[in-house]
């Protein structure tokens, strides 16, 4: 008898936890497919993924699992050769560059992209020469949001090292 019920309640738990992820899921589907319908952008429904292309520069807006949370990225590829390595971290708001010159031009032209970028708690922003991304917690709703993340990304990306030569 405890056997068939600890079975049963197996089942029943299953069965809401799959309901759970499956509302989850359609939730993320929306938000980005909203955000690419508004934006006339790329929506992958199979992937959760948006693409696009800012100026010369392609970026994707995903989501992806970082240390088990569901996290919003936007990523741009080096739009020529080498981009500039960069690491932001939000809150103290700090930028590590190899040339931090060259940096804070490619956020100054940003500027009103990366003060919205600000309020977003949890935010980092990476470069490792070939690809720019930036991450926080959550799924994104807020188009505006996304939309500063997308032009400093490709901002980035599509910001040369002084030493880098053309390609």
């Amino acid at each position: 008898m405890v056997e068939l019920l600890l079975a049963c309640a197996t089942t029943v738990s299953v069965a809401v936890l799959a309901g759970v992820l499956r509302q989850r899921r359609q939730a993320a589907a929306d938000a980005l497919s909203g955000y690419a319908r508004t934006r006339s952008l790329d929506f992958d429904a199979r992937r959760l993924r948006v693409d696009g292309l800012e100026g010369s520069v392609p970026f994707v807006v995903d989501l992806v699992r970082l240390e088990g949370h569901v996290c919003t990225r936007v990523a741009a590829g080096a739009a020529r050769g080498r981009c500039l390595r960069v690491r932001l971290v939000a809150r103290p708001w700090r930028v590590r560059a190899e040339d931090d010159a060259t940096a804070g031009a490619a956020l100054e032209r940003a500027s009103e992209a990366t003060r919205t970028l600000r309020t977003r708690e949890g935010l980092w922003l990476a470069s490792d020469g070939a690809r720019v991304v930036c991450v926080w917690p959550g799924v994104e709703r807020d188009g505006d949001l996304l939309d500063a993340a997308r032009r400093v990304v490709t901002t980035l990306a599509d910001t040369r090292p002084p030493e880098a030569p053309y390609r």
